[in-house]
């Protein structure tokens, strides 16, 4: 059976948006279909953490973040999920000019100090932010 409209729009039964809590079994559950013998545990009510075979530290994943952008944008649930499950791997990609993509997103989608992505400002609240497009998730 499919998912259904409102399935493919990132919503749960009902037509409601996914709790935090939901939001983040979404992630540890697309976690265990990219890593089949990675250890998760929960911390918390918005982080995992997963340790991979042979790793000798767990990577976290905050879900809270994501939670929030997916709250503002429902349809990319599979998008921000995606983009947690692939942060597992800790890999660092150099992405070639045909993977590079420009979002367009309220301020709200930026982050601030280490992690702040290549971005510009538009107009209003509008910002212009430059993505890296992969099979896996998209990355900034």
């Amino acid at each position: 059976m499919g998912k259904g409209l409102l399935g493919l729009l990132g919503f749960g039964r009902g037509g409601k948006l996914l709790d935090l809590f939901a939001f983040r079994e979404r992630v540890a559950s697309k976690v265990r279909a990219l890593h089949p013998d990675a250890v998760i545990e929960r911390e918390g009510d918005e982080t995992l953490l997963v340790r991979l075979s042979g790793d000798v530290e767990a990577a976290t994943l905050n879900c809270a973040r994501l939670h929030q952008f997916y709250c503002q944008s429902p349809a990319d649930l599979d998008v921000h999920v995606g983009q947690l499950a692939a942060a597992v791997d800790g890999r660092s990609t150099t992405a070639a000019a045909d993977a590079l993509r420009v979002l367009v997103r309220p301020e709200t989608y930026l982050f601030n100090g280490d992690d702040a992505q290549l971005s510009r400002p538009l107009v209003g609240d509008l910002c212009a932010i430059v993505a890296i497009d992969s099979d896996a998730a998209v990355g900034f």
